[in-house]
């Protein structure tokens, strides 16, 4: 019984988590309805074929987008490593004249 007040505070903590997640699925659901109803020019529902395929081609290009934008990145830090390694490499040269 001691520890009661602790698991009440993290149920209710747990239960602000959910109430919060499930308020931003909402969001998002509603915008993406919002979004097709200007792509499609009338109020569409969200089980609609139509909007599943929508938003499945959001998806993909968001993907697509996310792994390009990773690829830059990735390709950034390399031509600062390499950079940092040219640099090291004239600093030894110039030590071992």
């Amino acid at each position: 019984m001691s520890q009661m007040p602790k698991w009440i505070a993290e149920y209710k903590q747990k239960q602000v988590l959910i109430q919060r997640d499930a308020k931003e699925r909402s969001l998002k659901k509603e915008a993406l309805l919002e979004e097709a109803r200007d792509y499609f020019g009338y109020k569409i529902q969200a089980n609609d074929p139509k909007f599943q395929q929508m938003v499945e081609e959001k998806e993909e290009k968001e993907r697509i987008e996310a792994k390009k934008r990773k690829k830059e990145e990735k390709a950034k830090k390399l031509a600062v490593r390499m950079a940092q390694d040219m640099v090291n490499s004239s600093k030894k040269d110039e030590t071992v004249r």
